[in-house]
């Protein structure tokens, strides 16, 4: 199937009432794959591999992120397998982890870039061509120990999120009107 197994999160169950169908990657492909027709709908657009994506729980939205040059972050809808929204070059090398909130309002990005910056993007709002929050890792040492790879939302509040690396986890949280995130290390024993 040329499925990409080396993605956190790189396969989703689309399958519901209406449909039987997954969602994977392949190189710079997704690909919604309905295993009882055995047909499948490509999303084209990126040029370099994907390395992310994030599915929402109600499996209608579908959002791919790559790493490199002219990297990109899209936001698909899986009935119509179209691009709902995207945005070019969001971190500078691409996105290395992606999650998108309960409410499909918010989707957090982690950069591929050094140091490392996570974003937040209201990908609802069409006046946003940018992220509405970005803060930079609090890694001063540039110890690939500490370099996050995965990042969540609170899925009971979408102002609080958390990510973590090799040697630690990183809780963040948000304010509207505020352009930076607010952070913390829980100490662990």
């Amino acid at each position: 199937m040329g499925f990409n197994k080396d993605i956190d999160q790189g396969c989703h169950f689309l399958t519901d009432e209406d449909r039987t169908e997954v969602f994977y990657t392949s190189s710079h492909t997704g690909v919604i794959y309905d295993y009882m027709q055995k047909s499948q709908k490509l999303l084209q657009g990126h040029c370099n591999q994907i390395t992310a994506t994030a599915c929402s729980d109600d499996k209608r939205w579908v959002v791919t992120a790559d790493t490199g040059e002219d990297s990109m972050l899209v936001v698909w809808d899986s009935f119509s397998a179209t691009p709902v929204r995207t945005f070019l070059n969001p971190h500078p090398g691409g996105i290395v982890a992606i999650d998108l909130s309960a409410d499909n309002q918010f989707i957090v990005t982690l950069g591929a870039d050094e140091p490392q910056t996570i974003s937040l993007w209201d990908w609802t709002n069409e006046r946003e061509d940018g992220p509405i929050v970005s803060s930079a890792n609090m890694n001063k040492k540039a110890d690939p120990k500490f370099i996050n790879f995965w990042i969540k939302f609170n899925p009971n509040n979408h102002f609080e999120l958390i990510a973590n690396s090799q040697k630690r986890v990183q809780i963040f949280k948000w304010a509207p009107g505020n352009p930076k995130f607010d952070f913390y290390f829980p100490a662990f024993d």
